[in-house]
């Protein structure tokens, strides 16, 4: 396995936001109250009637946003069972600018395959890119935003995502 394929990041959005959950909460209401650079949890939803490859997008307090697309679910799942560790964060919000819109929430995701040393972390984070877009097999884009300039974070944003992604992806592969 080449090295560019041991750590990769890439952007997509969570599906599923407008639904209620399981327990009546609102997941509008849920992401009313998440903020960009958030850390956020994956949980394989085995037991899913819909779909036993369901990931949900947690915050770390439990609570459910929504779910990763099915074509990228399938994915995480077939590397989790081959080892990989993900950091997972908000990477913006959007929507919300007038009543009748609904809130999305746009991430960031960075995979680790097993053995991936501190070393090589650090020097992939220290090589990412921000500008240009790599379309992934299952619609994500990775080494950019899929999103339009208006909803972009700014570099500083980046950045301070990037750093953290560093701390979070160096704790993965201690």
């Amino acid at each position: 396995m080449s090295s560019t394929e041991r750590l990769r990041h890439y952007y997509t959005k969570v599906v599923g936001v407008t639904h209620h959950n399981d327990d009546g909460t609102s997941r509008q209401e849920i992401i009313s109250r998440c903020e960009p650079l958030e850390r956020l949890d994956l949980d394989h939803e085995e037991d899913n009637p819909v779909d036993p490859n369901a990931i949900a997008v947690l915050r770390e307090n439990g609570e459910k946003l929504g779910h990763l697309r099915r074509e990228l679910a399938c994915d995480v799942v077939s590397r989790i069972k081959q080892g990989f560790s993900f950091a997972v964060f908000i990477k913006d919000l959007t929507g919300r600018q007038s009543a009748s819109m609904s809130l999305g929430v746009n991430l960031l995701i960075i995979e680790a395959a097993p053995g991936v040393t501190a070393a090589e972390a650090q020097a992939y984070l220290d090589n990412l890119h921000v500008a240009g877009t790599k379309s992934g097999p299952h619609g994500y884009v990775t080494d950019a935003s899929p999103y339009g300039q208006s909803q972009r974070a700014g570099c500083g944003v980046l950045l301070l995502l990037m750093v953290l992604a560093t701390i979070s992806v160096l704790t993965l592969v201690h």
